[in-house]
């Protein structure tokens, strides 16, 4: 009798919303999935942070400007492309979750029919 190795949904879930997302999909068989939204994932996190380190450096430089007594570029730093980097990371990492949980849920279930049979 050859074991299969139960697999749990909520596990699935847990990893991608704790460890990266992709790694449920990793967990749950799927190599190519899990893979392509990790690398999605970090493409996302290093646009991210150089947008946080745009941000920083157009601030820091409105208040050299200011402290040398001239005009800033800008009395409000640009912050639209920060939150458009977060919504994009907050969407990946709620598709990675409901995604491994429901693809675990389906092979739980497919698992309990084989075993039924």
């Amino acid at each position: 009798m050859s074991a299969v190795k139960h697999k749990s949904a909520g596990k699935a879930a847990a990893l991608s919303a704790f460890l990266l997302p992709g790694a449920g999909q990793l967990y749950n068989g799927q190599r190519v999935k899990g893979s392509v939204v990790m690398g999605v994932t970090l493409i996302v996190v290093v646009a991210l942070c150089l947008a946080i380190a745009r941000f920083f450096l157009t601030y820091l430089s409105d208040i050299v400007a200011v402290a040398a007594n001239q005009a800033p570029d800008s009395l409000i730093p640009d912050v639209g492309s920060l939150w458009f980097w977060v919504i994009i990371l907050l969407v990946i990492y709620i598709y990675a979750i409901v995604d491994a949980y429901l693809v675990g849920k389906k092979a739980h279930k497919t698992l309990n029919a084989r075993r039924l049979d």
